[in-house]
């Protein structure tokens, strides 16, 4: 009972955090919002977890849950690591600009040897 209201309010934070950020991620708001009330769903009832399970050929509604967790942590890595490498390429293609443009200053002021220096 007490595990049933710590997981209902730590869904409940999750899907009003998710539903404030909407702006700026409207499908993974919605995404959130969706996998939140299942889980609510599952911690008000968790006998369906074993339905569930045995439907999908899984034994356990708590393997099931666990198997779930691996793929979706899989998942997010995997979004995480994308992101990241779509952020170094956009620094590099920023930090090449940026020195493009203070190599054709300096060309154009030759008083200035180093322009980033003040």
């Amino acid at each position: 009972m007490i595990f049933q209201i710590v997981a209902t309010i730590a869904l409940a934070c999750t899907a009003i955090y998710a539903y404030s950020q909407g702006k700026l991620a409207p499908r993974l708001t919605k995404l959130t919002i969706l996998i939140t009330i299942c889980g609510e769903y599952l911690v008000l009832f968790p006998n369906q977890t074993t339905v569930i399970a045995s439907f999908f050929g899984v034994g356990r509604g708590a393997d099931l849950m666990f198997y779930l967790w691996v793929l979706l942590t899989i998942v997010m890595l995997l979004n995480v690591h994308l992101r990241l490498r779509g952020l170094d390429d956009r620094l590099v293609q920023l930090t090449r600009q940026l020195a493009l443009y203070e190599a054709a200053a300096a060309s154009r002021e030759p008083g200035l040897s180093n322009p980033g220096a003040r």
